[in-house]
Formats: structure tokens, C-alpha cells, sequence
């Protein structure tokens, strides 16, 4: 079934700034509070999009899903879904069927935060991309989502309020402390040293990051891995339950869709960006793994 997409050049990277500017946000360069009733965005298809901020989503209601850097998730009510800078997100169900709160905020806010190194280590859940998804207590999704609720009214109050910047600073304090407090216990356990599997599968999810525009094959990775391409692939679907191509061509599919995203760019440009040897072996490639051709995709972007 076919979903609405918003017409415009989509952005590649979603900046802190441009949702600030799209909530008219009155307060500050640093922060936007969100619930699903306000969300303006009506995605046509699923286009995938980067962060240059956090974000941090409470699902109170109903289920979403989610590929966050290439791996898929049912995520429950009474869930929070940690996302950090430069996290690729790819909504794969309509999230206005959920009800949520989205607090999206800077690195500087976080820092000034922090208040001091004191602090630092508590505030590490921020930046674990190995754990974008918590499954929370109901009494911390009450407490968390209060706090959340008190945010969002402060946030609406008019710019001459007394004392606004602070009480949102503060505010902000209280939530960001409310939700190291409630994972803790999470980040606890899993200060356990990872498996040679483990270690394998971040160190290829590394060199994938910085090879996939120009090698596409297990045997490149598991080469430079110094293991053999089975037993890369073995470890990989074991840890993420897809194989290593499949990974491989998943990371490749999501760069397409982003750069497909600007309507500008000739399918050509963007085939020879990702190193096919022409446009037809890029619409062959995209068509094998996404379904559809790249036009047939931008058609939908359009619909």
C-alpha cells in the first residue's frame, strides 16, 4: 500500500536546525519536542534519512518499525528508541499509527547537560549504537513521559516568560538524568566484554562503512577481516539474521534511496557515485534488492 510523501527535495541529512525551523520552535537553537499528533512529515515510500543531532522517541502506544544503521526492529509500546549522530533511520511502517513523544537535541545541549565529567559515564547511553532500542518499565515509561509531557508545555510558552531558557535547561536536565537512571541497569549488564563473533561482526559493519561505494563482494571484507568469507557470513547472520551480502547490499540500497531522494541528480551520477560499471547494472542491482527501478522509486517519491 502505497503511502503520501511530502513533495520537495527530501534532505540527505536531517539537521537539528531544519526541524527547529519546520516546529517554529520559539525557544533556542538546540532542541524540538514533538508528539505523533504534530507530525508533519507524510512518507509516500520509505525514504531513509542521517542525523546530525539525537533523537530520542518513546513509543506509548501501538508498534513501529525500524531499520536503524541497517538492522531491523519491531519496537513495542513502553519502548525508547536512542539514536545518535550520524544514525541512518528507515521507517518501515506508518509511526502515525503509534502514539509518541521525539525529543530531538544538539551535542552541545547534551554537553551543557553533563554539567560535569562526573557525569560523562552516565550519559553514555546517548552514543551507543550497538543499543538503539530499550524496552522500559512501566513505572520509568510514566516517569519519563511525565517529564516528557511538562517539557512540551514549557517548550509552547512565549518567548518573554521569565526564566524560560533556564527552565528548560533544567527541564531537560531532569529528563536526560530520568532516562540514564532507567537504563542503567541495561548498560550495566552489558558492560561485558564482546565475543570473538561479536568483535568480528563490528569490525566488518566498520569496513563496510568505509569500502561499500566501491566493493560489493563477502570474499573483499572477509579478506580484510582475515577470515574466511563462510565464516563471516556464518558469524554476521548469526549476530543480525541476514547474511553478509545481504548486509552488503542493504548498505548500498540505502545510500541509492538517499541520493535517488534529490530529484536533481541523474540516475547516472548517482550509478557511477556508487561504482557500477554503467546505469544499467545500477538499475539491475537496485531492482533485484528494493523491488522496484530506481525511476519507478523516484516516481513514487512524486505520488
Amino acid at each position: 500500500m502505497k503511502k503520501k510523501v511530502s513533495k520537495g527535495k527530501p534532505l540527505r541529512i536531517l539537521t537539528i536546525e531544519e526541524i527547529i525551523q519546520a516546529a517554529d520552535s520559539k525557544h533556542g537553537k538546540e532542541f524540538n519536542i514533538f508528539n505523533n499528533e504534530e507530525l508533519r512529515i507524510e512518507p509516500n515510500i520509505s525514504i531513509p534519512f542521517r542525523l546530525d543531532h539525537f533523537t530520542i522517541i518513546l513509543v506509548s502506544s501501538g508498534k513501529v518499525d525500524m531499520r536503524l544503521n541497517l538492522v531491523d526492529y519491531v519496537i513495542p509500546a513502553n519502548s525508547l528508541i536512542v539514536c545518535s549522530p550520524n544514525t541512518t533511520l528507515e521507517f518501515l511502517s506508518d509511526i502515525r499509527k503509534t502514539s509518541f513523544f521525539a525529543v530531538d537535541f544538539s551535542i552541545k545541549l547534551l554537553t551543557e547537560s553533563a554539567l560535569n565529567n562526573k557525569y560523562i559515564e552516565a550519559f553514555g547511553v546517548f552514543t551507543r549504537n550497538d543499543m538503539p532500542v530499550y524496552q522500559l518499565l512501566p513505572e520509568d515509561v510514566q516517569n519519563i513521559q511525565a517529564i516528557m509531557q511538562l517539557l512540551y508545555v514549557k517548550n509552547k510558552l512565549p518567548q518573554d516568560h521569565p526564566f524560560i531558557s533556564e527552565l528548560l535547561l533544567n527541564l531537560f536536565k531532569v529528563f536526560f538524568f530520568e532516562i540514564a537512571a532507567a537504563l542503567n541497569d541495561e548498560i550495566v549488564n552489558q558492560k561485558i566484554q564482546l565475543n570473538s563473533k561479536e568483535l568480528l561482526v563490528k569490525r566488518f559493519y566498520g569496513e563496510l562503512t568505509a569500502n561499500f561505494k566501491v566493493r560489493r563482494d563477502v570474499e573483499f571484507y572477509a579478506k580484510k577481516l582475515h577470515v574466511t568469507p563462510k565464516y563471516l557470513t556464518k558469524c554476521v547472520k548469526e549476530l543480525v539474521g541476514k547474511s553478509s551480502s545481504e548486509i552488503i547490499a542493504q548498505m548500498v540500497i540505502v545510500e541509492a534511496k538517499i541520493m535517488l531522494s534529490n530529484l536533481s541528480d541523474p540516475i547516472s551520477h548517482i550509478a557511477e557515485e556508487l561504482t557500477f560499471s554503467d546505469q544499467f547494472f545500477f538499475s539491475k542491482f537496485f531492482k533485484r534488492v528494493a523491488g522496484v527501478s530506481p525511476s519507478e522509486y523516484r516516481s513514487l517519491l512524486n505520488t
